[in-house]
């Protein structure tokens, strides 16, 4: 047996002999329960890429695979051969990952593999495990980085890069967590006791033990195996790697930095990985539980197409996957697998691998999105998932952190207040109080944290709650079922409580401009003093997502005015379903009533969405011909010569023209700054167009032609073709702006984004539906030329979208090279992203419209 070594020997006073007999006991103790437990087999439930519906070039030496594991989690597992790293996240109730790299002998990516498809997974003593092999041609293998934890934690181990630096770098350690250490070595004898016995430890050297994996390995007949384990800094959980291999093929030796596997025969090097967590679980959902009876006629409809296409070109494989009726079946299947691994009652993750937690906006938006093909119970969980993390005053929750990253975030709370508590000790001031908050924050560091940065969420969640109130397959008594129940396993008060402070916060936030309809009570973002901006609180949330606007369009001109709407039907139903009218107001101090009527700042509901409506006008951006030839031509200029010649070459096909549109913000001083956006797809997906426009609606007439003026190819609107619509076009704007957006792409005028794209077919389905009588006849024949034109915007983008090959990607890029211009995956995407399935209610919709008129 050798001795173990300990990669956190950087830090000073570790008691190096009693962690390693620790570590060696832990480790043979694990391996004897791997061996012994009983395991099933689990097989991928998606697998990329996949032929036929991938491009294999951009997936080049990268594959992944999502299992299930004994409890239904998600387990993805990934293999970078263009970076060597291994990554296993575990989506789970801590949302953690066991990742490690594996080089070659001379330092380079080592070529691996998967040995087989399935894997084995059981549970032994409180352990989740997970057993899994891979092999590599490579004579000698070199593994480090090992890190074990959050996977918030290795998402910044490799956006920094450090996955790419020798393994004999300096350790990627979490500052905060050893500040708490630090901090707790300066106590005083008694204070320090506590405080460690509150962490399970005896020692500092013990807490530092915590901040890195201990790895050891053991020579034991027939495999030899190495293990890295890691406990939680709080000493409540932990994870465990294991890496077996058989000592006739190979040979195992832990260095002061990584682990050397030598090959001594021709056979490929298997590596037999283990992967344990006692993490929570979360409660699965199956596709019964996810889809409706509509989307399901729908679904069958598509696969007896592509059991039909089997049938017909049995032995011809190669000709089966050119059909599109195969290529749309092994679409739409692989979408509704990746909402079984994306979807749990507790929440829908944003995306895998990055994101594998609760991020409001995007449960709330996807849910909106794909509420044609969801079960009503799944609209319940979204909003219960929202609720139970509501702050007190009403606001919504952006993000979570869990498990380590909770304590990541709460170490530095204890470290801070530690700080003060020196201060104030220093004064001769009483600390007792001071003291027993931060034993407080000790106790319970894993208690999960909460981000309220974001703006926009906390107008989406009155809309699906009236998404989900108006649906026909929800009954009234179904709803004061939902309402009236205390949200699980938790203190809190019922739905219906914590929805009415939702619904008074949105009141709060809404009042001062329904008092006085100006630009400074618009709802601003907040703004950072340490680097001087306005933070982007909204869907754009990228550094310079709205041009630093204050003020965002998405959220004042369409957000809330939706919110406010309904807010208006919420009342009115909770009222009809019996609610009594002192519980009601309890809760709702913003709004009072008139009678039965709802009123903010003591004007009627009705009164503020119409004032609330008119916040377009400060938005809208209207350019002479000339005006728009002059800027275009001011930006081309500014631009390198390959971009200006083939931005010109589209120019020259088509005559300049006035145009109008909705900018995506205004600034500090309310003057808008001149972005065309696809913002106004939000608009489009959650207002009705058609019968305002049957009515000949000036102002409806006035969106739909900025719908057309958005469509205009780039760099006059949004339209790239075989691309899709550019997620903003800058042309207008000034050389900051455009500087801006060449230095962070992220929603800059080279991406395009799947969720807007999903939001302008939907809406524009909805409007062309809007049209037509429930026989799919038109409502009036006036409508024909309007109806006439969404088709052809649909048509056109989503001709454009498909050509780009990438249109099922979180987002997209394109390049420019020869005079040509090419689609290009975003250097930085999910594998599986929340707001790309939207697809499914996309192509689920479309599949329903009428025949062109």
């Amino acid at each position: 047996m050798k001795a173990s070594h300990n990669l956190h020997a950087v830090c000073e006073g570790i008691n190096q002999s009693t962690i390693v007999l620790v570590l060696l006991f832990l480790g043979m103790m694990s391996m004897l329960l791997v061996e012994k437990a009983v395991a099933s087999e689990i097989k991928p439930v998606l697998e990329l890429p996949q032929i036929g519906l991938d491009d294999t070039t951009t997936y080049s030496g990268y594959t992944t695979r999502f299992y299930k594991d004994s409890q239904g989690n998600t387990l993805q597992i990934s293999i970078n051969e263009n970076t060597g790293r291994l990554l296993n996240l575990w989506a789970d109730g801590f949302n953690e990952s066991i990742a490690l790299s594996i080089r070659d002998g001379d330092g380079s990516p080592a070529d691996v593999s998967w040995d087989s498809p399935g894997a084995k997974s059981f549970d032994k003593d409180g352990l989740r495990t997970v057993q899994y092999s891979v092999v590599s041609k490579n004579t000698e293998l070199e593994i480090g980085h090992f890190q074990l934890g959050t996977m918030r934690l290795e998402r910044d181990f490799t956006y920094f890069e450090h996955h790419l630096k020798p393994y004999d770098s300096k350790p990627f350690l979490d500052e905060g967590m050893l500040n708490l250490i630090s901090t707790i070595r300066s106590l005083g004898e008694e204070e320090q006791r506590r405080h460690l016995n509150i962490l399970k430890a005896s020692t500092p050297d013990e807490l530092t033990s915590r901040v890195m994996p201990q790895l050891s390995v053991q020579e034991k007949i027939p495999v030899t195996h190495f293990t890295a384990e890691k406990v939680l800094l709080d000493g409540k959980n932990r994870q465990v790697l294991h890496i077996a291999i058989d000592p006739e093929n190979a040979e195992m030796a832990l260095g002061e930095h990584s682990l050397t596997i030598k090959a001594k025969s021709s056979d490929p090097i298997k590596l037999h990985m283990s992967i344990s967590s006692d993490a929570p679980s979360l409660t699965p959902l199956s596709r019964k539980d996810i889809f409706n009876e509509a989307f399901f006629k729908y679904y069958d409809e598509i696969k007896s197409r592509h059991d039909a296409l089997l049938e017909r070109f049995r032995g011809s494989e190669d000709e089966l996957q050119e059909e599109a009726d195969w290529i749309t079946w092994q679409r739409l299947e692989r979408q509704v697998a990746g909402m079984e691994v994306m979807c749990f009652e507790e929440k829908f993750f944003a995306g895998l691998p990055n994101y594998a937690t609760y991020f409001g906006r995007d449960m709330i938006m996807s849910a909106l999105m794909l509420e044609p093909v969801l079960r009503s119970e799944m609209l319940e969980h979204v909003i219960s998932s929202v609720l139970t993390r509501l702050r007190h005053n009403g606001e919504v929750d952006h993000e979570e952190g869990l498990g380590e990253q909770a304590i990541r975030e709460r170490s530095w709370a204890y470290t801070e207040l530690l700080k003060e508590i020196a201060a104030n000790r220093k004064a001769g001031k009483d600390v007792s109080t001071k003291f027993e908050k931060a034993e407080a924050i000790l106790s319970e560091l894993q208690k999960t944290t909460s981000n309220y940065h974001m703006v926009d969420d906390d107008f989406q969640l009155s809309v699906l709650t009236a998404a989900y109130f108006s649906r026909k397959d929800v009954s009234d008594e179904q709803i004061k079922r939902f309402l009236n129940s205390p949200l699980s396993g938790t203190e809190k008060p019922s739905r219906l409580i914590l929805l009415l402070r939702n619904l008074n916060y949105v009141a709060s936030l809404a009042k001062d401009y329904v008092v006085n309809p100006s630009v400074e009570n618009l709802i601003s973002f907040s703004w950072f003093e340490y680097d001087k901006r306005w933070h982007a609180g909204s869907w754009r949330d990228s550094r310079v997502g709205y041009a630093n606007g204050r003020y965002a369009m998405d959220v004042n001109a369409i957000w809330v005015p939706a919110a406010l709407s309904s807010m208006q039907m919420i009342l009115k139903r909770i009222q009809s379903l019996g609610f009594k009218d002192e519980v009601i107001r309890k809760q709702i101090g913003e709004l009072a009533f008139d009678g039965n009527e709802p009123t903010i700042a003591n004007q009627p509901l009705a009164k503020a969405i119409r004032i609330w409506k008119d916040t377009d006008t400060y938005f809208r951006v209207q350019l002479t011909a000339d005006e728009v030839k002059a800027r275009i031509g001011k930006k081309l200029a500014w631009q390198p010569e390959d971009q200006r010649d083939y931005w010109q070459n589209i120019l020259d096909k088509h005559s300049s023209e006035a145009i109008s549109f909705l900018a995506v913000s205004l600034d500090q001083d309310g003057k808008a700054i001149p972005l065309i956006n696809t913002d106004p797809a939000t608009w489009l997906f959650l207002e009705d167009l058609t019968d305002k426009y049957a009515q000949n609606d000036a102002e409806a007439k006035l969106v739909f032609t900025e719908l057309k003026d958005l469509a205009k190819p780039f760099p006059t609107g949004l339209y790239i073709e075989d691309v899709g619509l550019a997620v903003v076009n800058d042309a207008y704007a000034t050389p900051d702006v455009w500087q801006g957006f060449v230095d962070d792409i992220y929603h800059a005028p080279v991406t395009v984004w799947g969720r807007e794209v999903n939001l302008y077919f939907l809406g524009l389905a909805k409007q062309i539906e809007a049209a037509y009588t429930d026989d799919g006849q038109l409502k009036d024949d006036s409508l024909r030329p309007y109806v006439q034109s969404l088709f052809e915007l649909l048509d056109r983008t989503n001709e454009a979208v498909l050509g780009s090959g990438l249109k099922y990607n979180e987002l997209w890029s394109y390049k420019i090279e020869e005079g040509d211009l090419l689609p290009a995956r975003y250097y930085n995407t999910s594998d599986m992203q929340l707001w790309n399935l939207t697809d499914i209610a996309v192509q689920f919709k479309l599949s329903q419209l009428p025949e062109k008129p």
